[in-house]
């Protein structure tokens, strides 16, 4: 975590529990986050007890720090209880959030390249094809434009006539 620069710098994972390389190069590159998580990341940094250099962000106390919280147990314990008590039906996963996140930015008008390398996907292809998904709004503000656009062009052509 560079806190003066706003970015965080990922240097592993856990696959199965166990420590590995990042997936590709692609994924150690800086990724800008806003001052709020800046901020909470800062506050969270003073209350932990695992806060080196070399330390997880989100070390676990159940192994003394040398490993993060279980992803897995996260979810059962956390995510899924609130999207049921949020009144959500669908599956929710890791993956949930991705989809969401790519979602939200395209919906937020935001060019693809730039969520394609938030995303780290080596391709925008991956990014708007598998993740990101047309919003509804966004949908029904097209067929008007389209609509309006088709009723003008017939009473311009009436009016000619």
């Amino acid at each position: 975590m560079d806190f003066n620069a706003a970015v965080v710098r990922i240097r592993r994972g856990v696959v199965n529990q166990e420590v590995s390389n990042l997936k590709t190069a692609g994924s150690g590159r800086p990724l800008p986050i806003p001052k709020s998580l800046v901020d909470a990341f800062g506050l969270w940094q003073k209350q932990t007890s695992f806060s080196g250099l070399s330390d997880w962000v989100f070390a676990s106390p159940h192994t003394g720090g040398k490993q993060p919280y279980w992803p897995g147990t996260l979810l059962q314990r956390h995510i899924k209880p609130a999207a049921e008590r949020s009144g959500i039906k669908k599956q929710v996963g890791w993956h949930t959030f991705r989809r969401s996140y790519a979602t939200l930015l395209y919906s937020n008008e935001q060019d693809v390249k730039t969520a394609q390398e938030l995303m780290r996907h080596s391709t925008p292809h991956v990014t708007m094809g598998v993740y990101a998904q047309a919003v509804t709004e966004q949908k029904r503000q097209a067929q008007e434009r389209l609509a309006r656009s088709i009723l003008q062009g017939a009473e311009s052509e009436r009016a000619i006539a």
